[in-house]
């Protein structure tokens, strides 16, 4: 038996607003989660790259004095020291790259 659009049984029209307020509250809340995750991220990463900073630097000095080693070597390798000549082409064998002075630096 079908109801009619009777005063006891009325039509009921079709509400659309409180599944689209689910709809817009959901994609609402998936954007404020991926926000703070996308943040989280961020800290970490910031986090990451301080911590790098110190290792970073000491690996930066410890260049410097392997390059004050090897100028002084092949400043002696250039006097005619044929063990600092030895010891530079070792080095260029193992694949080191070495920084050679210039030849105006005294």
């Amino acid at each position: 038996m079908q109801h009619e659009n009777t005063p006891e049984h009325p039509q009921k029209e079709r509400d659309y607003f409180v599944p689209l307020l689910l709809v817009v509250f959901s994609l609402l809340f998936i954007a404020v989660g991926q926000l703070i995750h996308i943040l989280q991220e961020k800290d970490n990463l910031a986090r990451l790259k301080s911590g790098q900073e110190k290792p970073l630097q000491e690996s930066r000095n410890v260049r410097e004095q392997f390059d004050s080693v090897t100028t002084g070597m092949a400043r002696l390798a250039a006097q005619g020291n044929p063990h600092a000549a030895l010891l530079l082409e070792e080095l260029r064998k193992q694949g080191v790259t070495i920084n050679l002075p210039d030849n105006s630096s005294p």
